[in-house]
C-alpha cells in the first residue's frame, strides 16, 4: 500500500537528494537507477511549475506550507498538502530543503468511504426486518429501528428514552425483556430469551439476543436484536404434532393388528372346535356303521372331506394374515423331500378318491436335502395337489415328480384338467383372484392357496413357475428349491410321529386318559373315540375340576396321559398344567404327567408357547384320530421326559 505522505530532500540545483519513491519513479520514467533526478523530471513540467515558487522560497531560507492540485504524469489531479523547511550547513548557508507532502484527496476519499459505509450500515439497520435497539444501563432505549413499528405498532421516536413498560409493550413482554436485560448487564455476557405476543388474533413468537457493549473495559450499553421466529416455531410445533399423530397412528395400527390377531385366534378356535367334534364323531360312526356299504362309505368320506376343506380354509386365512403382517417364521433344518411329498399325497388322498382321481408319485432316487421347514413345504405341495385334484375331471390322473436340476430340487405337479386361460396367468398368484369368480363357478375356494405357495416358496429361497397350454389343457406347477447335499439326514432327538390313515389304529388297552375340554360335543366325541380304542377315560369340563381331581385321587389311580384344551373359561390350559406341575413338585413321589394340548390355537407362536409351558405335544383341532391315539400310546409308554416331534 502506498504511504499517506512522502518526504523529499532537494538541493539548490532542484535535484532530489532523497525521496521515498525515487526508485519507483526512475523505473516508471525509464531512467537509470543511479544519478541525479531533478524535480521537474520526477513530477513533470506542469506540476514542477506549480511547485517552483515554494521551492524557491525554501531555498531562500523561508519555511512554509501549501495546498494545491497537482497533476501526475498520467494527467490525474491530486489534492496535496505540503510543508517545507530549509536545510543549512554549519555556517548557516542554505544547502537545500526538506518537504513533507501528503495526498489530501486520498485521505478525504477514505473519509468519504467511511461516511458512506456508516450510511449503508444505518440504512441496513433501519430497513432490517429484525428489531435492532440499543439500551442504556437503566433499560431505556437509546436507539431503535423502524422494524419496531411494523412488529409492535409502536413509533420508533416515541420509544427513545423510555423502558419497554413505559413504551406501551404488553406487561408480560416488558417484564421478560427487562429481566433479560438485567441478566445481560449483571453477567456482562450475551443473554437470549424467547417472547410471545398476541397480534391481530394470532400468537407470534420472537427470539431476542441481548449483547453487552463496552467502551474499553467499561460496560456502556446493551445491543438488543429481536427476530420474528413465528414461522420456525409454527413449523416445529407442526412437526411435533405430526410426530404425535404418527405415534398415535402407529399405536392405533398396532392395537388394530393385535385386535385382528386376537379376532382371528378366536374365530379359528370357534371354527375348529365344532370341526373337532364332527371329525371325532365321524370316526365313532365308522365303528358302528357298515363301512362296506357304498352310500355309508361315501357319506363318511364326504364328511371327512368337508372337515378337511374347512380346516384348509381356516389355515389359509390365518397364514395369509401372518404373511401379510410379516409375522410368519420358518423353523429351518436339513430335510429330505420324499417324506414331505408322501405326506402331502397322503393328506389329499381322501379328496382324490372321492373324485376318482389317481395320484401318481415319482420321487426318484433324489438324495439331496433342502434347508427348510418341513411343515410349510408340505403345505406348498398339498396346496398344489389340492388344486390339481379339484380342477381335474373324474377318473383323471395327477402326476407328482421330484427331480434335480443343477443346484435345485424340482417338485412338479401336473394335471390334465381345466387348465389356465393365458390372460389369467399373470394374476395366478395374486391373492383372492380366481379365473372364475362368478356365482356359478364350478370350483370352491377363496383364492389364497397359490399366493401361499409362492410366498412360502420364496421364503425358502426358491421360486414357483406355472405353465398351461390353455383352457381344458391341464396345468403344470414347478417348485424350485435350492439343494443342500448331504449323505444322510442330520440326527434329531425324539421320535417323529405321523399318522397314516390307511394303517390300523393302535390299541390303548390299559391306558388311562384324563380328558379336559369345556365343549361338551367335542369332549363326548373324544371320550367315545378313545374308549373305542381301549382307553379308560375320565372326561372333565374345566381346568379347575381337573386340578382338583388330580389332587384328590390316589397315586395308583393317576392317569397315564392328560389331553387338555387350551381356551377354557375360568382357567385356561396353561394355568391348569402349571398348577398340575406345581402339585407334582410338592409331592416328589409323583411322576410328571405327560400332557397333550389339543387346541384350536394353531399358529406357530401358539405351538411355541404350548411346548414351552410344559406340554409334550401340540395338536391342532380337529385332530386326526389315528394320530391322537398313536401319540397317547407313545406318551403312555415313554412318559413325560421324552421329546416327540409331531408333524402335520
Amino acid at each position: 500500500m502506498r504511504p499517506a505522505y512522502y518526504v523529499a530532500r532537494i538541493d539548490t540545483r532542484h535535484t532530489i537528494v532523497q525521496f521515498d519513491e525515487r526508485y519507483e519513479i526512475r523505473r516508471r520514467l525509464g531512467l537509470p537507477a543511479d544519478g541525479a533526478l531533478s524535480v521537474e523530471t520526477a513530477v513533470g513540467a506542469s506540476a514542477y511549475a506549480l511547485l517552483l515558487p515554494f521551492i524557491e522560497r525554501g531555498l531562500a531560507g523561508e519555511q512554509g506550507e501549501f495546498e494545491l492540485d497537482l497533476p501526475d504524469s498520467t494527467g490525474v489531479v491530486h489534492r496535496v498538502r505540503g510543508n517545507y523547511v530549509p536545510e543549512r550547513d554549519a555556517s548557516g548557508a542554505v544547502t537545500g530543503l526538506t518537504a513533507v507532502i501528503s495526498d489530501v484527496g486520498a485521505q478525504r476519499h477514505t473519509e468519504q468511504l467511511m461516511v458512506q459505509q456508516q450510511r449503508d450500515i444505518a440504512a441496513l439497520v433501519e430497513n432490517s426486518p429484525d428489531i435492532i435497539a440499543r439500551l442504556d444501563l437503566s433499560s431505556r432505549f437509546l436507539y431503535v429501528n423502524h422494524a419496531v413499528e411494523l412488529a409492535f405498532g409502536v413509533q420508533a421516536d416515541q420509544v427513545i428514552g423510555r423502558t419497554t413498560a413505559e413504551a406501551g409493550f404488553p406487561a408480560d413482554v416488558a417484564a421478560s425483556f427487562e429481566a433479560g436485560l438485567r441478566e445481560a448487564i449483571e453477567s456482562r455476557t450475551e443473554h437470549r430469551l424467547n417472547l410471545q405476543m398476541s397480534q391481530g388474533g394470532k400468537l407470534r413468537h420472537y427470539s431476542s439476543r441481548l449483547i453487552p457493549q463496552f467502551d474499553g473495559d467499561v460496560l456502556s450499553s446493551v445491543l438488543a436484536i429481536t427476530y420474528d421466529v413465528t414461522q420456525r416455531v409454527e413449523a416445529e410445533l407442526e412437526r411435533d404434532a405430526l410426530l404425535v399423530r404418527e405415534k398415535v397412528a402407529r399405536m392405533q395400527a398396532e392395537a388394530a393388528a393385535r385386535a385382528r390377531d386376537q379376532f382371528l385366534a378366536v374365530v379359528s378356535h370357534e371354527l375348529r372346535s365344532p370341526l373337532n367334534g364332527i371329525q371325532s364323531w365321524t370316526h365313532v360312526l365308522e365303528s358302528y356303521l357298515d363301512a362296506e356299504s357304498p352310500p355309508v362309505r361315501r357319506a363318511l368320506a364326504g364328511i371327512k372331506t368337508g372337515v378337511q376343506q374347512q380346516v384348509r380354509l381356516i389355515e389359509d386365512l390365518l397364514d395369509a394374515t401372518q404373511l401379510t403382517a410379516g409375522k410368519m417364521q420358518l423353523v429351518k433344518q436339513p430335510i429330505r423331500l420324499q417324506p414331505v411329498l408322501q405326506s402331502a399325497v397322503s393328506r389329499v388322498a381322501a379328496a382324490a378318491e372321492a373324485r376318482h382321481v389317481t395320484i401318481e408319485l415319482d420321487a426318484g432316487q433324489n438324495d439331496g436335502h433342502v434347508i427348510g421347514d418341513a411343515e410349510r413345504l408340505e403345505q406348498v405341495v398339498w396346496n398344489l395337489l389340492s388344486n390339481a385334484v379339484k380342477f381335474s375331471t373324474e377318473h383323471a390322473s395327477v402326476h407328482v415328480t421330484l427331480s434335480n436340476e443343477g443346484g435345485d430340487a424340482i417338485i412338479t405337479v401336473r394335471d390334465t384338467g381345466r387348465g389356465i386361460a393365458p390372460e389369467f396367468l399373470p394374476y395366478l398368484f395374486v391373492p383372492f383372484r380366481q379365473a372364475d369368480g362368478s356365482r356359478t363357478r364350478r370350483a370352491g375356494g377363496i383364492g389364497l392357496g397359490l399366493m401361499l405357495v409362492r410366498r412360502l416358496t420364496e421364503m425358502h429361497g426358491g421360486r414357483v413357475v406355472a405353465f398351461s397350454a390353455g383352457e381344458d389343457k391341464g396345468a403344470t406347477f414347478s417348485v424350485y428349491l435350492p439343494l443342500e447335499w448331504k449323505k444322510q439326514v442330520e440326527g434329531s432327538f425324539g421320535e417323529s410321529i405321523r399318522s397314516d390313515g390307511e394303517q390300523a389304529m393302535v390299541s390303548l388297552e390299559g391306558v388311562s386318559v384324563l380328558l379336559v375340554d369345556d365343549q361338551a360335543e367335542a369332549r363326548d366325541a373324544l371320550q367315545v373315540l378313545l374308549e373305542q380304542a381301549g382307553a379308560t377315560v375320565v372326561a372333565l369340563d374345566s381346568g379347575v375340576t381337573a386340578v382338583a381331581y388330580l389332587r384328590d385321587i390316589d397315586t395308583a389311580a393317576r392317569p397315564n396321559v392328560l389331553v387338555c384344551d387350551i381356551a377354557m373359561p375360568l382357567q385356561d390350559g396353561y394355568l391348569t398344567l402349571q398348577q398340575i406341575r406345581a402339585h407334582e413338585k410338592e409331592h416328589p413321589g409323583l411322576s410328571r404327567l405327560p400332557a397333550i394340548a389339543l387346541t384350536a390355537f394353531t399358529q406357530r407362536e401358539d405351538k411355541i408357547r404350548v411346548l414351552s409351558s410344559g406340554f409334550q405335544v401340540h395338536l391342532a383341532k380337529p385332530a386326526d384320530a389315528g394320530e391322537l391315539i398313536a401319540i397317547i400310546d407313545m406318551l403312555a409308554r415313554h412318559g413325560a421326559d421324552t421329546l416327540f416331534a409331531v408333524e402335520g
